[in-house]
């Protein structure tokens, strides 16, 4: 089996994906539904959630700021207990961060960046 076999979606696998909601996201969560994965998705926005779960029913939703860890826990254990397990996490969620000037960057937009996009 070569590589490219092993990361397409299957049946019955048990998936959960940050950052879902919208973008290249969704298009991973549709993808996996299409094979027949079951699918959470977790986002930021609650509002996209919903549409997100109103396109498509197949999916298992939760809303979290990926940058809390509280939040992280309470989805994981979510989509644990709805899908009864989870094989495959995609940690899809990222935000730009901020630009500038190192002197105009300031410290809690720096660590909103790196607790989203590396801690997360």
């Amino acid at each position: 089996m070569n590589t490219f076999e092993l990361l397409k979606p299957r049946p019955g696998l048990r998936v959960l994906i940050s950052g879902a909601a919208a973008g290249i996201g969704a298009a991973i969560a549709d993808a996996f539904v299409q094979a027949d994965a079951q699918v959470y998705i977790c986002d930021v926005d609650g509002s996209a959630v919903e549409k997100a779960k109103q396109r498509n029913p197949k999916l298992y939703t939760g809303v979290a700021d990926v940058a809390n860890r509280e939040q992280v826990d309470q989805v994981i254990d979510d989509a644990r207990a709805r899908l009864g397990g989870l094989d495959v996490l995609i940690n899809n969620a990222g935000i730009a961060g901020p630009t500038g000037d190192v002197e105009s960057i300031q410290p809690h937009d720096w660590e909103r960046t790196i607790s989203t996009n590396l801690n997360s």
